[in-house]
């Protein structure tokens, strides 16, 4: 990938990132997993702690988020190399 076509696509990628579509979801996401994330908690509390896979599930779809909406432009053309 050229220079410019790097900076074209990190334009594009900052124009989908500010899109009001783009932050309703992203808004959404980080409200679910604060929901599920006080669930766990509150459930901890009353000493019924979740499972161990139900709080991995969480990190994990935690890591996706923030992969998701604030990788850079050069990570997201290496994984889609790396898919092809």
């Amino acid at each position: 990938m050229t220079e410019r076509e790097l900076q074209t696509f990190s334009r594009q990628l900052a124009e989908w990132r500010e899109s009001p579509v783009t932050e309703t979801l992203q808004a959404a996401m980080a409200r679910l997993l604060a929901q599920r994330k006080t669930s766990i908690l509150e459930a901890y509390w009353r000493g019924e702690p979740e499972t161990d896979s139900a709080r991995l599930a969480v990190q994990m779809v935690e890591q996706w988020v923030e992969d998701f909406f604030e990788s850079e432009a050069e990570d997201v053309i290496e994984v889609l190399k790396d898919d092809e």
